[in-house]
């Protein structure tokens, strides 16, 4: 399944995220306290609705977190 381009509307975010990608792959923990901060509550919201669990959603969020910092330099 292929992807559409960005939209003008998603080009300003993916500018950002791409910025806030590259600061933390040089170890810049400010800036993944930042996407932490834009995305957190929809990653909750997503793994909530599927485990109906909040403690569970809450872990899976922080473990979702956690991964990402430890493979962003993959990324």
């Amino acid at each position: 399944m292929a992807t559409s381009p960005p939209t003008d509307a998603t080009a300003p975010t993916l500018v950002l995220e791409r910025g806030l990608v590259e600061k933390i792959q040089k170890g810049d923990e400010s800036a993944f306290r930042e996407l932490y901060e834009l995305y957190a509550r929809l990653v909750y919201r997503y793994i909530f609705l599927r485990v109906r669990i909040p403690q569970d959603a809450e872990d899976l969020t922080a473990e979702t977190f956690a991964r990402a910092w430890r493979s962003i330099s993959a990324f």
